[in-house]
Parts: C-alpha cells; sequence; structure tokens
C-alpha cells in the first residue's frame, strides 16, 4: 500500500508544472535574498515602492521560462504568459497571489488546451499555403488565443478574479493560524515518519502561499506597518526546523556528546556538521527515525512544541515575525537572526529552542541508546 502511495505521489511530482514552479521557487530564493540584503541595509530605498512588481514579474519570466524549457516549445509563448500575467499586477500587495498563479494557468492553457491541438490541426490543413506563409500563420495562433484570453479576463475580471482572491485570502488566513502551522507539521513530520520527503511534499504546494505571504511581510515592513502573516517559510525553517525536519539538531547533540551505544556515538559524529546547517537525511534514514517506535514520539512532538512556543511569542511581538528570505544552508541562529530584521533575542530564542528540542529527545533517546547497548554487547 505504501509503494503505491509513493508511485502515486512521485507521479504528481513530476509532472512537467509542478517540477517548472519546484526550479523557479529555487531559483528565485537567491532574488529574494538580494531583496533581503537591500531592505536590511536601506541600499536603493527609491525602488522600494517597486519591488514587489520587480520580483513578481522575475517569477513569471522564471516560470513561464522552466515549463516552455521543459516542453522544448517555442519561447514567444513565454512572452505571451508574461505580457498577460503582468496586466494583472496592479491590483496590488494583497493580490500577489495573481502574478504566481496565472502564469501557471496562461502557459499550461496555451500548451494543453490550444496550442498544442491547433498546430496539429494546422498541419493537416494550411498545406495550400506556400511555406513562408504556413510558418508566419502558425506564429499567429498564439496572438490570436491571447488576446481571446485577456478579453475573457477582462470580462470576467471583476466577478470572478475578486471571488478568486476571496479563496486564496482564506487559505492565506488558514495557513497562518496555528491550526493550520500545525497541519503543516504534522503533515511533513508524517510524511517523512512514512518514507517520503515531507519538505519536498508540503513545500511545494504551500511556498506559492507563503511566498505572497513574505512578500507582503516584506511590503508591510518597509513601510513601517503591522506585519500580518506569522505561517510563512521562515517560521519553520529556522525557528521549527532547526537541524532538519523533526527539529533533531536536539538529538544529534545527544549521539554525539551522550550516546553510549557505538553506533549512536558514530552517527552523532558524522551528522553533526550537515545538522547545523538543516541538513537531516542522515539523521532520519541512518538513526533511523523512518519506523523506529522509540524516536518517532520525539520526532512529531518537538517540532510541534515549538511551533507552539514560537507561535505564541511572533504573536505577542517578542520575536518579530520574519520579513525576508535567507539561504537555508546557513546555521539556523544566523538564518533566524536575518529574516527577523536583525533581532538580538532571536539568537537566544533559537538557542532556547534547541534546548528544548533536546529536553524532548532526551528520554527516548535514552531508551533506544540502551537497547542498542544490549544489541552491541549480545
Amino acid at each position: 500500500m505504501s509503494e503505491q502511495i509513493n508511485d502515486y505521489i512521485n507521479k504528481i511530482i513530476n509532472l512537467d508544472f509542478i517540477q517548472a514552479l519546484k526550479m523557479t521557487f529555487v531559483h528565485m530564493t537567491l532574488c529574494f535574498v538580494v531583496l533581503g540584503i537591500i531592505v536590511f541595509f536601506q541600499w536603493f530605498s527609491i525602488f522600494y515602492p517597486y519591488i514587489e512588481c520587480i520580483y513578481f514579474l522575475m517569477i513569471q519570466m522564471m516560470y513561464a521560462f522552466q515549463y516552455i524549457q521543459r516542453k522544448k516549445l517555442n519561447p514567444v509563448f513565454m512572452l505571451f504568459s508574461v505580457l498577460l500575467s503582468m496586466l494583472f499586477i496592479y491590483y496590488g500587495k494583497q493580490y500577489s497571489i495573481l502574478t504566481l498563479t496565472l502564469p501557471v494557468l496562461f502557459v499550461h492553457m496555451i500548451y494543453l488546451a490550444m496550442i498544442h491541438r491547433m498546430s496539429l490541426y494546422l498541419e493537416k490543413r494550411i498545406h495550400f499555403f506556400i511555406e513562408p506563409i504556413e510558418a508566419y500563420f502558425k506564429q499567429l495562433v498564439p496572438v490570436f488565443i491571447a488576446a481571446l484570453l485577456i478579453m475573457g479576463l477582462i470580462y470576467c475580471q471583476n466577478t470572478y478574479i475578486g471571488l478568486f482572491i476571496s479563496c486564496v485570502q482564506l487559505c492565506l488566513s488558514f495557513l497562518t493560524s496555528i491550526i493550520g502551522i500545525l497541519l503543516i507539521v504534522v503533515l511533513t513530520c508524517g510524511f517523512w515518519l512514512s518514507g517520503i520527503h515531507g519538505v519536498a511534499m508540503v513545500g511545494i504546494l504551500a511556498r506559492p502561499f507563503w511566498t505572497q505571504m513574505l512578500m507582503v511581510n516584506l511590503i508591510c515592513y518597509i513601510n513601517h506597518q503591522a506585519i500580518p502573516y506569522i505561517g510563512v517559510e521562515g517560521f519553520y525553517q529556522w525557528f521549527v526546523w532547526i537541524g532538519g525536519s523533526g527539529a533533531t539538531l536536539g538529538l544529534v547533540l545527544l549521539c554525539q556528546f551522550f550516546a553510549k551505544s557505538h553506533y549512536l556515538r558514530q552517527m552523532g559524529h558524522q551528522t553533526l556538521q550537515s545538522g547545523l546547517i538543516n541538513i537531516n537525511e542522515p539523521v532520519i534514514f541512518g538513526a533511523p527515525i523512518v519506523q523506529n517506535r522509540y524516536l518517532r514520539i520525539p520526532f512529531l512532538a518537538a517540532p510541534i512544541v515549538m511551533s507552539l512556543c514560537t507561535y505564541i511569542m511572533m504573536a505577542y511581538h517578542y520575536i518579530n515575525i520574519p520579513v525576508m528570505l535567507a539561504p537555508w544552508v546557513l546555521p539556523s541562529v544566523f538564518g533566524g537572526f536575518w529574516v527577523t530584521g536583525g533581532q538580538i533575542f532571536s539568537i537566544l530564542y533559537i538557542i532556547g529552542m534547541i534546548i528544548v528540542s533536546l529536553i524532548i529527545y532526551l528520554p527516548f533517546f535514552i531508551c533506544y541508546d540502551r537497547q542498542l547497548v544490549k544489541e552491541e554487547n549480545a
């Protein structure tokens, strides 16, 4: 059963538009880091009113490029999808999720629903034209399709786009609530415990919303307004997934300094450096945590406790809500300092969370370590 689920999930993840979306956000992370540097050091303040439009325009271009490259389509389709999406940038920061979804919609519609089939039809029907005219006529087809899409969207924008935005706002409100945050934590850990890459599964669905929320937070931060969204990616990355999914840095420290079994001591020595930069696949599959009756409980409990603590601290403004994106390979103390706009207290808080994760893992670690010692001495 688990193998069938795994195969089904892999098929979904490997869809062209999902892979294109994934690669878009991978490449755009660096752009968001650069934006964070500009804001952090207050450079080029004259461009602050245009930061949002510039960033989302880059996302449009990157996604269209990634999808068209995978499908080996004519690059002219990228231009049309970007031009169509640009028409909706003026909706403002609260509607910027449109600029994340419309390129996906336009490129996919043009390829699957119209261009692909129209090209097959034209290949059979317009051979009575001479070759140059035939080629030019085929190039005009995307223009007509783009024009039809524009007219349709302009006609229904007041009704359907408003409805779409209302649905998106409901999703954002849920994802930034404590229930939504805990759901993401439980789903991510649950996938990992089943042997599936939890961050890849949850992230590919949630990242467009995280990006929308983070951009709104950044704009509010620049304008010295209240920051609305707690449940952005930086919340999990730097304050919950300390050491990786499951907050396993505490477990790695226990293995490194307190393990009595040879196996856990060796694993702690080998995984400490990677754990400090939030890479914990060696721990998840090496301890192993997957299907481990000793470690799967703290693997789920530690991030839940840390999520609750961090949410309360941010809701009451003891910790700044993340407004930037930092490179994921940074140690958590530096990443948390960066995304909170340089708050010193965030460093102390993250150290405290490492201690919390260590305490939660401790009794389960002791039981597992004793079991391994018995097996090694048998």
